[in-house]
């Protein structure tokens, strides 16, 4: 069931993102693509993979509901209980997310991947989850800031 919820939530969020695409400015006769066509792309593919989890996900509990002759609901504690690794790791993405703005890509990137390691980790640190909180970071930095050019949020860790 928590399938159908997640992918019912980013199905409405590929609209509203669909819809902020269509402000960025479109094709000239100098940029044949223009700048829109990428993000479009992107937020139509996760549209189209959130569909495919959404109605993979109904199809299932209709099964479930045709062998035992209803459709079964399960319960929202026991739902949590069983799912509670992906709940984490969403709530954490969703952190992530908001934290950008103001600490910056790389802060925000080397303490999520400090929470998710030590999550995965049954909540201990270990030697190659500090490790890749640190060298991520950098990796990222020298990849896509050095070598692409690439400006990434800066925030108020990195201004």
């Amino acid at each position: 069931m928590l399938d159908i919820i997640c992918s019912g939530f980013f199905i409405v969020l590929s609209a509203v993102l669909y819809a902020a695409t269509l402000l960025i400015p479109g094709a000239t006769e100098w940029d044949v693509v223009g700048s829109r066509l990428v993000p479009q792309i992107y937020v139509l593919g996760l549209a189209f993979c959130s569909f495919v989890v959404f109605i993979c996900g109904v199809v299932r509990v209709v099964r479930s509901g045709a062998r035992t002759g209803r459709i079964s609901r399960e319960g929202l504690e026991g739902a949590i209980e069983r799912n509670a690794t992906v709940i984490v790791v969403f709530a954490s993405l969703l952190a992530w997310v908001a934290l950008i703005p103001f600490a910056g890509f790389y802060a925000s990137t080397g303490a999520f991947l400090l929470f998710l390691t030590w999550f995965l980790a049954g909540m201990r640190f270990t030697i190659p989850s500090v490790a890749v909180s640190i060298v991520m970071p950098i990796l990222i930095y020298f990849v896509f800031a050095r070598g692409l050019h690439v400006l990434l949020p800066s925030g108020i860790f990195f201004s």
